[in-house]
């Protein structure tokens, strides 16, 4: 498959990319004079108003006035971040300075996406945005009951992704040690890697005889798998610094006020961007950048959405990014990202210890 900017003269190419990098830094169109005065060129004013009329018919440049300069088009944006992405190394500095600052969020995966997309929104000002993907009826890798008191257990349930759940399950008789042990046994043989809607009686019955001193307890865990196994279905999104993108010319309009507002609306949408985009592709480890309309999503279309996902034990847990102008400084953004979800990979990495329930879990009680 061609690649955009294939075929592009060096001269074309080094054109388009001052054209883009000074459209970025100052918002306002670029002219032949400018590349002219800019020393980077030793052809005449008139070869260059040639070649950046051939990129304008190429479809990488547009001019907004009959009388103006140059700006990009999406498809001058597209192989401006494509190029930066070939020639792209995370420095080793962002990356120390952005897991030191994650590391007082280490035990909780929703606390660390949070803090990384106000971090995100800090270091670019722009919008940073955090993404954890629905896990609709998910399943439980492990279970365990820890025998707190007599008439008190608590049910910790593991995800594979190493995210846990909890339960406090308390009784009207008295238990022993020896009955929280049986009940993990229990759960583990029955329900490890089993979702909500395959939970059924005979499962419930086989536990039971599994359990013969503490019926009522087995109920009391089923339950609380089965409703923990069902939450959480729709994922959730985190937007922080919405407000920093209203200081930028292209959000001055009541359109895009109002797209922006509705950001916060589309939590669905976005989380769908994020599936969408690893669909049909190898899972490359890379950052992920859609321009104007190649996110799909009418809020965003005059922006664009930088990102990368976060994994533990190879499947998808999160996400972390940027939504800023086309504009954006795309290099510092996309170094920001990188070192960002890098950071949080090393953090719930498999080495890592396991990571606690995530916040208010272990307050919940089934009398």
């Amino acid at each position: 498959m061609k690649q955009k900017g294939e075929g592009l003269s060096a001269r074309k190419q080094l054109i388009l990319r001052t054209v883009v990098e000074s459209y970025i830094e100052n918002g306002e169109p670029v002219g032949s004079k400018f590349l002219c005065d800019c020393g980077k060129f030793t052809c005449s004013s008139a070869t260059i108003r040639n070649e950046m009329a051939e990129l304008e018919t190429l479809g990488y440049l547009e001019q907004p006035h009959t009388s103006s300069g140059r700006i990009p088009t999406e498809t001058g944006y597209r192989f401006y971040v494509d190029l930066l992405l070939q020639n792209y190394n995370s420095a080793a500095g962002d990356v120390e300075r952005i897991k030191s600052a994650l590391r007082e969020k280490r035990a909780e995966l929703d606390s660390i996406l949070t803090q990384a997309s106000r971090l995100a929104s800090t270091l670019t000002n722009y919008t940073g945005v955090a993404l954890r993907p629905g896990k609709g009826n998910a399943a439980f890798a492990k279970f365990e009951a820890i025998y707190l008191a007599p008439r008190s257990l608590l049910l910790v349930m593991i995800r594979e992704d190493g995210t846990a759940k909890t339960r406090n399950l308390r009784t009207d008789t008295d238990l022993l040690p020896e009955d929280a042990k049986t009940l993990s046994a229990a759960l583990n043989a029955c329900l490890s890697n089993v979702p909500a809607h395959q939970i059924t009686l005979p499962l419930m019955m086989k536990m039971e005889e599994m359990c013969p001193a503490a019926p009522v307890l087995v109920r009391m865990a089923v339950k609380s798998v089965y409703e923990a196994a069902s939450e959480g279905e729709s994922g959730d999104v985190r937007l922080e610094g919405m407000d920093r993108l209203l200081g930028y010319p292209e959000y001055a309009d009541t359109e895009s006020i109002a797209g922006l507002i509705g950001l916060g609306d589309s939590k669905t949408e976005l989380l769908d961007i994020v599936a969408q985009s690893e669909e049909g592709e190898e899972d490359d480890g890379e950052v992920k950048i859609l321009i104007g309309s190649e996110n799909r999503l009418g809020a965003l279309g005059s922006s664009a959405l930088v990102y990368k996902t976060v994994r533990r034990g190879g499947k998808i847990v999160g996400a972390v990014g940027v939504i800023g102008p086309r504009r954006m400084k795309y290099q510092n953004v996309i170094s920001m990202v990188d070192s960002l979800a890098n950071g949080i990979n090393e953090l719930i990495s498999d080495d890592a210890p396991p990571l606690l329930p995530e916040k208010g879990e272990g307050k919940t009680s089934d009398d």
